[in-house]
């Protein structure tokens, strides 16, 4: 299975390939939801980090940039994940930072968003198809 045909098979694949991811968000940029996948990809990156003070740093950013009322970049969760979460945040601290799972609900519904919704159009997109021709002749990118 070549590496543009194994983002079809499998939507985790795509996620788990830079390239995927790139032109993935390539194609939601021009959908106009492109902060579904920058919000996914910062709450990756949140659960990678490993200072407590870095962690709340980070995820009050991220509340700011995709969560909060008057977000740069909102993203579209139910009232209840977006609600636990800004309450789970408001209660870390430096000395307890929030867990790892603070952004767990809404990025698994932002996950769930894409996977079912954008991603389906991505794989009958122009931008895909052109992918996989490229990579079936053998053009690199």
């Amino acid at each position: 299975e070549s590496r543009v045909a194994s983002w079809a098979a499998d939507f985790d694949k795509l996620l788990g390939d830079p390239a995927g991811l790139q032109t993935f968000a390539e194609f939601l940029k021009k959908e106009f939801s492109h902060e579904n996948i920058y919000f996914w990809c910062a709450c990756e990156k949140f659960k990678s980090l490993e200072s407590g003070a870095e962690r709340l740093k980070f995820a009050k950013e991220v509340m700011e940039r995709h969560l909060e009322p008057g977000a740069s970049e909102p993203v579209n969760v139910d009232s209840m994940a977006n609600t636990s979460t800004q309450d789970r945040l408001a209660q870390a601290s430096p000395e307890s930072p929030p867990s790892e799972d603070l952004f767990k609900t809404a990025q698994t519904q932002i996950y769930n968003l894409m996977r079912f919704d954008s991603y389906p159009r991505f794989l009958k997109s122009s931008l895909y198809t052109d992918c996989v021709r490229r990579e079936m002749t053998g053009a690199s990118g």
